[in-house]
């Protein structure tokens, strides 16, 4: 489904000048409040008309690399690319804390859990990763659109558990 939204925006802006205003509030500009009108394009002519703001969601443009956990070096803004000892392939891993849990936001397909597993050991941080079942049996790896559960990436055994990454 293409979700499209068109809206044009009007904010006026009035200077203390305006004979309808009080002279005590020369310096000031006053913002009316915004008004919404039908669409209108603007013309090279006429600087006036209102401009069209055509919205997109971010999955229609972007599709699932706009997602978290997704392939290196297509990391989000607040993730970071990292290559696990021990552990083929890199993963995309955001951080996290007691305070800041893990985003849910998977790659379509995804059905491994988001976990704040991952420390690095230089600095302390802890980050999230897709935890997943190394042992688990074709039927149990089926996601949601058929790609296992790490969706396009691959469940990499370490110390019992599995973590998805990218090769």
């Amino acid at each position: 489904m293409r979700i499209i939204v068109t809206l044009a925006l009007l904010l006026s802006v009035v200077s203390a000048e305006d004979s309808s205003l009080d002279s005590s509030n020369d310096a000031q500009l006053l913002a009316r409040t915004a008004r919404f009108s039908m669409p209108q394009y603007a013309t090279a002519d006429d600087s006036e008309t209102p401009k069209t703001l055509t919205l997109r969601s971010r999955a229609e443009i972007f599709g699932s690399v706009l997602k978290h956990y997704g392939p290196p070096p297509q990391c989000e803004k607040d993730e970071e690319s990292f290559r696990i000892n021990g552990v083929p392939g890199e993963v995309c891993s955001p951080k996290c804390s007691d305070l800041v849990p893990c985003p849910t936001d998977v790659p379509d397909g995804v059905t491994a859990t988001p976990t704040c597993a991952l420390e690095n050991a230089q600095t302390g941080d802890t980050y999230c990763v897709l935890i997943c079942d190394p042992d688990a049996t074709d039927a149990q790896l089926r996601g949601a659109s058929g790609g296992g559960q790490c969706g396009d990436a691959t469940c990499q055994p370490i110390q019992g558990l599995g973590i998805c990454t990218f090769e």
